[in-house]
């Protein structure tokens, strides 16, 4: 009876092991179908929202998303779930580089002009480290293609909504924009608020567009992902932006240099190519679009019909040409391949000859007028030679690093170099060059480490082209194209401060130094220790930490504004004074309150707290003409007199001033 009754138990342990075994395996299967998908599908959405929110370049927008990001790596690696792999040497060479930046950019608060600038720069670089690390841990193996698509679908999502802000601009749009820079009436600029910044974030995407296209399995998918194309165009069009022209540019023939299926590659460009010229006829057939900022609703709607007819045309007919590509197998010999490279050079070379590099040379770096923005938009400015001055920008940023080239002048202190030294007129915030601005701000270190970041993708994704199936070197190939778009772009203008493009380019990073570029059998890795998910995961909460504290002053200090625009002096006055006690280093809340104590009449406690703002931010020319007002208002003349002397120094060529030079 004993032997029975355990042979009954043994088989019943059996049994369930068997149905726990298959529980797991159906809820593995269904793991693997969903799970793979459910991380591009967020990526796609964050893209869209992230750019959705005004770029994300406020402070309140940058910060939360490197809150929920951080958030996202403490709780995954104190819980094991991160990292779910070995992290490949590239990502760990580019995470490094990127602390070591940050860290930097945080050490330079101790010269900067302003420590607040410093940490908002240290966060800023916080944020693109934190895209870096979950990007390149949550991506499973073999997977960029799929992160690649969704990170298109994001961008496009965008430019359906500008196009649509364009086309009724009182639906859509932000009107506060045209009124503070006439330009933008003229130049589609929303929902990231700034021309080049739209033309560039959607440019990133024709290069990952033509590679999803090209690696379609079906004939109908090569055409889906043909659609957006001429959207985008018809949007980088509307901008007027020559960072667009010229990122798209890139993009595409890096695309079409590095890619896998060439004849393929270069059908699908002239298809797209082809959609895009007829998007961009039909939208200058309607003059009211690009001359007035906005048409009739008529007219609007015939354009939005029109451009969605130009995406169907293009898809359908690379699909069709795709359609016949599967059922003739047409083989190009390699004379005819080097033949038709030999014409295009040649036909470059030629177009090249018509144009007077040295002419150019000197139309770009001309003295502008002035820096405000031509109200004018479309052909104007695209066929301009005007470098609206940033050559101008660019040499006084190698000033900035002549005077101080180990260490910089500081994160963030270009402003405050070019107000006192710049040879234009007009308030500048960067130097429109991440490199040369990073070299005057932080030094030789500094720019080594943003080459070594940026290097590292580039260098890595081209090495891994080499030993990959043509398959995967087409989705290599896109990203790489993108990536190194908008590496040539920072040069020339400020996109790694506009949160949105560089979180999609960042993002493309990771996609390259991770593992999900890499080839081969997956390393999987034992899990952390307990101290060391402990110790990661801490970090992690002291970084969200950091992040918080400014981005709760400011919040502290926005509602003092508003308290104080509705009359209630009192309760703006006590939000300011929260937002100084969780920002003591700032000069921003010391500010509020001297501004508040005078329109409250308190005008010796105003002289006080903007003695206070100087004190965190004495190169703030600024905050110097506040204390002249107050000075003046007290009846300290003298006092006033050298207030407004500083003010003079710190920034001589302010049009403010142009009655007292």
């Amino acid at each position: 009876m004993t032997v029975e009754r355990d042979r009954t138990t043994r088989r019943e342990r059996r049994l369930d092991a068997l149905d726990e075994f298959a529980t797991a395996g159906a809820r593995t299967s269904a793991q693997t179908r969903v799970l793979p998908l459910l991380g591009p599908a967020l990526a796609a959405v964050a893209v869209f929202w992230i750019a959705f929110d005004g770029g994300s370049y406020s402070l309140q927008s940058r910060s939360a998303t490197a809150i929920v990001l951080l958030w996202l790596l403490s709780v995954g690696t104190l819980s094991g779930l991160l990292p779910l792999h070995r992290a490949a040497t590239p990502l760990v060479v580019c995470t490094a580089s990127l602390a070591a930046f940050a860290a930097l950019a945080a050490l330079s608060a101790r010269w900067a002009p302003s420590v607040e600038k410093a940490v908002y720069e240290t966060n800023r670089i916080v944020l693109y480290l934190a895209v870096v690390v979950v990007v390149g841990l949550v991506t499973r193996r073999g997977s960029a293609a799929v992160w690649s698509r969704a990170i298109a679908v994001g961008i496009t999502g965008v430019a359906a909504v500008a196009l649509t802000s364009y086309a009724a601009p009182n639906t859509l749009g932000e009107p506060l924009l045209s009124e503070l820079i006439p330009a933008a009436a003229y130049r589609l600029s929303y929902p990231l608020n700034y021309w080049n910044g739209l033309a560039v974030f959607s440019a990133l995407a024709f290069p990952l567009l033509l590679g999803a296209a090209v690696g379609a399995r079906s004939p109908a998918g090569a055409g889906a992902w043909i659609a957006p194309i001429p959207l985008l165009a018809a949007v980088v069009y509307l901008t007027a932006s020559r960072g667009g022209i010229l990122t798209s540019v890139v993009g595409v023939f890096l695309f079409l240099a590095l890619t896998a299926r060439r004849w393929r590659a270069a059908v699908a460009t002239a298809v797209a190519a082809a959609g895009a010229t007829l998007a961009v006829a039909i939208i200058r057939a309607q003059p009211p679009l690009v001359a007035d900022g906005g048409a009739e609703p008529a007219a609007a709607g015939n354009v939005t019909i029109l451009v969605a007819v130009a995406c169907l045309t293009a898809a359908a007919a690379f699909a069709g040409i795709a359609a016949l590509q599967a059922r003739i197998r047409i083989t190009v010999p390699s004379k005819v391949s080097i033949a038709a490279l030999v014409v295009v050079v040649l036909a470059l070379l030629a177009a090249a000859a018509r144009v007077d590099p040295a002419a150019g040379f000197e139309r770009f770096r001309s003295v502008p007028s002035d820096l405000e923005y031509p109200e004018s938009g479309g052909e104007t400015h695209l066929l301009s030679g005007s470098g609206n001055g940033r050559w101008q920008m660019w040499v006084s940023a190698v000033e900035a690093f002549r005077a101080a080239p180990l260490r910089g002048q500081g994160a963030g202190a270009f402003e405050y170099w070019w107000a006192q030294n710049g040879s234009l007129p007009g308030f500048v915030l960067d130097a429109h060059s991440l490199y040369l601005e990073t070299l005057g701000e932080l030094g030789f270190p500094g720019l080594a480490m943003v080459l070594i970041i940026l290097g590292t993708g580039v260098v890595t994704g081209v090495v891994r082209l080499r030993n990959t199936r043509p398959d995967t070197r087409v989705t290599l190939a896109a990203i790489v194209g993108g990536f190194g778009a908008y590496v040539v772009e920072v040069a020339f203008d400020w996109m790694w401060e506009l949160t949105a493009v560089t979180v999609v380019a960042f993002a493309l990073l990771a996609l390259l130094v991770g593992e999900a570029s890499a080839s081969g059998e997956p390393e999987w890795r034992a899990p952390l220790r307990p101290s060391m998910r402990a110790a990661t995961s801490m970090t992690c909460l002291v970084l969200v930490l950091v992040q918080a504290v400014p981005m709760l002053a400011d919040a502290n200090v926005r509602t003092s504004r508003a308290r104080a625009e509705a009359g209630d002096i009192a309760g703006a006055m006590a939000a300011a004074r929260e937002a100084h006690s969780l920002q003591p280093y700032s000069a921003t809340p010391p500010l509020q309150l001297a501004l508040l104590s005078e329109s409250a009449g308190h005008l010796g406690f105003a002289e006080v707290w903007i003695r206070a703002a100087i004190s965190r931010d004495e190169q703030n020319w600024r905050l110097w003409i506040v204390a002249a007002r107050i000075q003046t208002k007290r009846g300290d003349i003298e006092a006033a007199t050298r207030s407004l002397d500083r003010a003079l120094a710190l920034s001589p060529r302010s049009p403010l001033f142009a009655s007292l030079r």
